[in-house]
């Protein structure tokens, strides 16, 4: 009989549990209601806490009393209110009322799991991979069959509701993924090379959705968010990183390329596309102005010189981020700021630690 754990998650799952290199992940998971949150430590990034975003009180995150191993980091909530987070080779999910962790998926040797994205419309997980090579380095992607050609890379693995499915993405022309999140409705936001995109994951038609690549990623790029320039002084040149959808916003971070981190915070308007909206692959104008819809919705929230920690709720209701102020008076202090998609709104909290 498959556990209501499993069933929560959609996948038919084996109680391992491994403790392995992990790679960067997502760095925050915000609760139902908004009210809890669980975050890479802006002040300490080797500290995760479990923060009350009603009082402010936080604490380490202890995974271990969870049931799950010490290198598991939560980066998503399931329909089922289970925590999901990878692990080396592992995705797991874990029950945090029964304190019991699963294995959901086992990448081959050699692929490491690191960001994933949590598709609350059917269950579906998406996760971003590495492959391990000499003297323990990561290179972006792995090959879909070991010793296969450069051609048969992907950066990523899709696990669906059924788990003998499970398999590599096939990206053309897109060699690495900074960001992704879903929307309720099972559209794909994803971050590459500063820019944002939007698609969707679909069976491979071309391989009968029975080869190792099983998947596509159907999607476009629909604003070029990145800022880019080049001079003889340090490099001012941003692009978008982590997203989050927000209702009917997506939330983005922006980085230095290739440089210290510092970028912008800020938002734009969620324009999914239909068929009657969607324009032909080839037709600039209408690529243009769509993109101009999106960047007349932009607005600014804050700089800042460190990325802060970015989520939002499986149901999009609610968004979060968090920034460090090491110059506060009285010493440094990170501020957690929990924002309503309807009505905009955004609330403040200074986390105490214990």
């Amino acid at each position: 009989m498959v556990s209501r754990l499993a069933r929560g998650v959609g996948f038919l799952a084996v109680a391992v549990i491994l403790q392995a290199q992990v790679v960067p992940a997502a760095d925050a998971v915000l609760f139902k209601g908004g009210d809890r949150a669980i975050l890479a430590d802006p002040l300490n990034e080797d500290r995760i806490l479990d923060a009350d975003l009603r009082t402010g009180k936080a604490v380490e995150f202890d995974a271990a009393a969870l049931g799950a191993p010490a290198g598991f980091r939560p980066q998503a909530i399931s329909r089922s209110g289970f925590l999901l987070g990878t692990s080396g080779t592992l995705l797991m999910a874990c029950d945090p009322a029964k304190k019991k962790t699963v294995t959901v998926y086992k990448a081959r040797p050699g692929v490491v799991l690191g960001e994933l994205a949590y598709n609350p419309k059917d269950g579906s997980t998406l996760v971003r991979c590495s492959e391990m090579g000499g003297e323990g380095s990561l290179a972006d992607g792995a090959a879909v069959e070991p010793g296969e050609g450069d051609s048969y890379h992907s950066p990523l693995i899709y696990i669906g509701a059924d788990p003998g499915t499970a398999g590599f993405v096939f990206c053309r022309r897109v060699p690495r993924i900074d960001g992704m999140a879903f929307a309720p409705d099972g559209t794909l936001y994803l971050t590459m090379d500063g820019d944002l995109w939007e698609g969707v994951i679909e069976p491979n038609d071309l391989t009968d959705n029975s080869g190792p690549m099983r998947w596509v990623l159907s999607g476009s790029r629909v604003a070029p968010v990145a800022v880019r320039e080049t001079s003889i002084g340090t490099p001012a040149s941003t692009g978008a990183r982590e997203v989050a959808v927000v209702g009917d916003r997506l939330y983005l971070h922006s980085h230095r390329i290739g440089g210290s981190g510092m970028g912008d915070l800020y938002s734009v308007a969620r324009m999914p596309e239909t068929k009657s909206t969607a324009p032909d692959e080839n037709d600039l104008v209408a690529y243009a102005r769509r993109a101009a819809r999106i960047f007349a919705s932009l607005q600014f929230i804050r700089e800042y010189p460190r990325p802060p920690a970015l989520a939002s709720t499986t149901d999009s209701t609610m968004g979060m981020w968090a920034i460090a102020d090491r110059e506060a008076p009285g010493g440094p202090v990170t501020t957690v700021f929990v924002v309503d998609s309807k009505t905009r709104q955004s609330r403040s909290v200074k986390l105490t630690r214990d």
